[in-house]
């Protein structure tokens, strides 16, 4: 299994390290303030983006298959094309749940990890 691979920053159209830049505001980056729209197109991204694999317990994994295939159906309807999963799914989702996130407090952030099956907050002082 791999792990995170090294950003490739010539190819990610800008995209700030989020919490790595001291005077970059993750709110700023994540509001929107950003838009990428003159960045040249990613051909590839499974060979231009940095890559993740994460493990989901099996409500989280079946909320997010049932969540992109209802936005892929709603893109379609609304403007005729397919919602690409890798190129624009995760990373909206991944910016979205980053914007949120990152404004937890570490009590939030427990709680909120009381809420997965078979984990919880205790396990941070084991």
């Amino acid at each position: 299994m791999s792990g995170p691979s090294s950003p490739k920053r010539s190819s990610e159209g800008d995209l700030p390290n989020v919490g790595t830049q001291p005077s970059q505001s993750s709110t700023e980056f994540f509001s929107g303030e950003h838009a990428h729209t003159d960045a040249p197109r990613v051909k590839h991204v499974q060979k231009e983006w940095g890559h993740r694999n994460i493990y989901v317990p099996d409500a989280l994994d079946e909320a997010l298959d049932s969540v992109r295939a209802d936005l892929g159906d709603s893109v379609e309807a609304e403007f005729g094309g397919q919602m690409a999963v890798t190129r624009h799914f995760y990373p909206v989702l991944i910016k979205l749940g980053l914007a949120q996130i990152s404004d937890l407090s570490p009590a939030e952030f427990a709680a909120e990890v009381e809420t997965i099956p078979g984990v919880g907050a205790n396990e941070f002082t084991e």
